[in-house]
C-alpha cells in the first residue's frame, strides 16, 4: 500500500496565475483533484527519472518524489519556479524555467513525463508533444507465450 504524505495537499491551493500556492484557501474540488492528480500519476514513477511539465509550485513534482528516483519540474512562470524552489526544492527534485515546446534536454533523457493542465494551454502542443517524445528513454516490453510444454 502506498503511503502518501497529505501534508503536501493538505491546504486548498489557490490559483495564483495558472498555478496553486499552499498558504491560501481554495475550494475542496480543487484540492481533491490535485489529490487525485498525486494518486494517479505516483503508479508510473517508482524509481524512475521524471519531468514535470508545467509544474506550477512544485507540489505535484515533490508528490512524485517520494517514490521517484528523481524529478525536475519546469515551468514557464519564474515566479512559480521561485515558489517550488523555496517550498519543495531537495535532493533528487529540482526545479528550472522552461518552455514546454522547447525541452532542454538531451534525447532520451526521462523514464516519465508528467503533464497536468497542459495541453490547452499551448499553441503549439505539437511540439510539445514531438519534444516529449524527444526527451523520453525509448521503452520496450515484451511478453512472450509459446503455448509449448
Amino acid at each position: 500500500m502506498n503511503k502518501y504524505n497529505i501534508s503536501i495537499l493538505s491546504n486548498l491551493y489557490p490559483k495564483q496565475g495558472n498555478w496553486f500556492m499552499p498558504e491560501r484557501g481554495r475550494t475542496f474540488d480543487v484540492l481533491q483533484a490535485h489529490i487525485a492528480m498525486c494518486l494517479f500519476t505516483d503508479q508510473f514513477v517508482p524509481n524512475k527519472t521524471v519531468l514535470d511539465v508545467a509544474c506550477g509550485s512544485g507540489h505535484i513534482s515533490a508528490s512524485l518524489k517520494r517514490n521517484a528516483e528523481r524529478v525536475i519540474g519546469g515551468d514557464i512562470s519564474k515566479s512559480a519556479i521561485e515558489y517550488a524552489v523555496l517550498h519543495y526544492e531537495k535532493d533528487g527534485l529540482d526545479f528550472l524555467l522552461l518552455d514546454a515546446q522547447w525541452l532542454p534536454f538531451p534525447d532520451g533523457t526521462f523514464d516519465v513525463i508528467v503533464s497536468l493542465e497542459t495541453i490547452e494551454h499551448l499553441p503549439e502542443y505539437e511540439q510539445f508533444l514531438s519534444e516529449c517524445k524527444r526527451v523520453l528513454k525509448p521503452i520496450f516490453q515484451i511478453d512472450s507465450y509459446s503455448g509449448l510444454t
